[in-house]
């Protein structure tokens, strides 16, 4: 996405290029990296927008150019939430990605905020719909919704990760509301019974936010 190849001089090839790769690092759990992907192609898609040279840079197609620009959006609403590091802000200014994501998908996000799943809806839209790797059995009888199985797979996999994750979304929100808080005060506001059970989802957090990043 970087050099100056035939990806790169292509824009709807490197539109197409950065949202699989964007989804795959998602679902490696490679928030960091998946965010840094999506983000600096959607900047460069809203830079088209804003200069006109948007109907140049894509063509006569931009029926299938905006629902793929949705679903990058999409894909950015679920990593802000997601990941605790995350730099991106909804409250930048209006111009910012992250304005545009929050008007996109605002009320999909209040859902996550107030405890409801709104994820499943939000990916279920922002996925590819997944080729099955294995052949049917064609000597039986295909049953109704059978193309459809890897797509819904794909967003049950998620799906229970983001359940491993329900138990420490709260402690997410902390950490990302304070740059320093004494464990008991966070102890406190998590519901924990004392420091040694807060340590423990500390250290549960840790685990699960561990990510490689760049080319590792």
């Amino acid at each position: 996405l970087s050099d100056n190849g035939i990806i790169s001089r292509v824009f709807p090839a490197k539109i197409s290029l950065a949202y699989h790769a964007g989804i795959a690092h998602l679902m490696l759990n490679r928030y960091k990296d998946a965010i840094n992907i999506l983000e600096d192609v959607c900047t460069e898609i809203q830079r088209a927008v804003k200069t006109n040279q948007l109907q140049s840079m894509v063509g006569h197609d931009h029926q299938q150019f905006n629902k793929q620009f949705d679903r990058m959006l999409a894909l950015l609403a679920i990593l802000i939430k997601i990941c605790p590091s995350c730099l991106i802000s909804l409250d930048g200014n209006k111009d910012s990605i992250g304005s545009l994501v929050r008007e996109k998908y605002g009320s999909q996000l209040q859902k996550i905020e107030s405890g409801d799943e709104g994820y499943e809806d939000l990916f279920g839209f922002a996925c590819p719909k997944f080729i099955d790797p294995a052949f049917p059995d064609y000597s039986k009888e295909i049953p109704a919704g059978f193309n459809q199985q890897a797509h819904k797979s794909q967003i049950r996999h998620f799906i229970d990760e983001m359940d491993k994750q329900r138990p420490l979304r709260s402690l997410h929100s902390y950490m990302k509301l304070y740059t320093s808080i004494d464990t008991s005060k966070l102890a406190s506001f998590n519901g924990c019974s004392d420091d040694s059970e807060l340590v423990s989802q500390l250290l549960s957090l840790k685990n699960k936010m561990m990510q490689k990043e760049g080319n590792g």
